[in-house]
């Protein structure tokens, strides 16, 4: 036996984009196994609409790209349109699963804009507003009273503000300790000669920028940028022991106009690239170890 209790805006097989609409909740249910051995969903060209899977107790078992994955308890699970879907949860972990399915002109712009696009599964701490909203919404399906859909939208436009705010704090807990911080750091430092953007960097850890400036500041002292600068100058003046080109120097460091290199290597150095190249009498050796740009928790 399975608990079922959903609720729909026409009816279980309605998937189809709208695009007048900035949010639209098209369904939404909740299941808790009590005899049933294991409930699974098989979509190979998934939905045309975008899915949210809590998990409040138990977890699930899903698989992208031929691996398998477990979403645990308090983790959210979000499928966007035509996605394949595949995923189960059996008796044996004790399931209690929320699930959504929406669609909307604004639906994707509103979870890039909360970090909520790139990932398949995001980690949160346990909320029991998120069952509070999901619940709301299905008495508003199930009812249909006057303003129901606006409601919907509403109730939905707060779950995932607070899907984002509790996962950004959940990544902040626990990229708070040196050791974890330090991944954020090697990221930074294994693409410091990419054009790396920090709302991507932020992305990356599921973060926002203020967040982590605000890691960078706990942890060094500074900012995500002054770092990152201050890293490619460290790296800058090794490659001017070398007889490289100026111009490629500042291409192998992340800078792809030199006068712009030139401005910023003068004020952080006080001298010109080609200055410094004329002062320097030897090569530089820097050992990992004590390299000036590497992060020491």
């Amino acid at each position: 036996m399975i608990i079922f209790n959903g609720a729909y805006y026409e009816n279980s097989q309605i998937d189809r984009p709208n695009n007048e609409i900035p949010l639209l909740v098209t369904s939404v249910g909740h299941h808790i196994l009590k005899t049933l051995a294991y409930f699974d969903t098989i979509r190979p060209d998934g939905r045309r609409d975008f899915q949210i899977l809590y998990v409040k107790k138990g977890c699930i078992h899903y698989t992208v790209n031929n691996k398998s994955f477990i979403a645990t308890e308090n983790h959210i699970l979000i499928y966007h349109p035509f996605e394949p879907q595949q995923y189960v949860y059996y008796l044996k972990d004790s399931p209690d699963i929320y699930w959504l399915h929406f669609t909307g002109k604004d639906a994707e712009a509103v979870l890039k804009k909360l970090n909520l696009f790139n990932q398949k599964c995001y980690a949160t701490d346990f909320d029991k507003k998120y069952e509070h909203l999901f619940n709301n919404i299905l008495t508003e399906l199930n009812t249909k009273y006057v303003h129901f859909i606006d409601l919907c939208s509403a109730y939905l436009s707060e779950l995932l503000l607070l899907i984002s705010r509790n996962v950004t704090e959940y990544s902040f807990g626990k990229y708070s300790s040196s050791k974890e911080f330090q991944k954020i750091v090697e990221y930074i430092n294994n693409n410091f000669n990419k054009p790396l953007n920090f709302n991507d960097v932020a992305l990356e850890f599921n973060l926002s920028v203020s967040w982590l400036t605000r890691l960078f500041n706990k942890h060094l002292n500074t900012s995500p940028k002054k770092y990152l600068t201050q890293f490619r100058m460290e790296k800058a003046k090794i490659m001017l022991n070398s007889t490289n080109r100026i111009n490629d120097i500042a291409l192998s460091v992340g800078y792809d106009d030199p006068l712009y290199f030139s401005r910023l290597f003068r004020k952080n150095t006080g001298i010109s690239p080609s200055e410094y190249r004329k002062q320097s009498k030897r090569i530089i050796q820097i050992s990992p170890d004590n390299a000036p740009w590497k992060y020491n928790p």
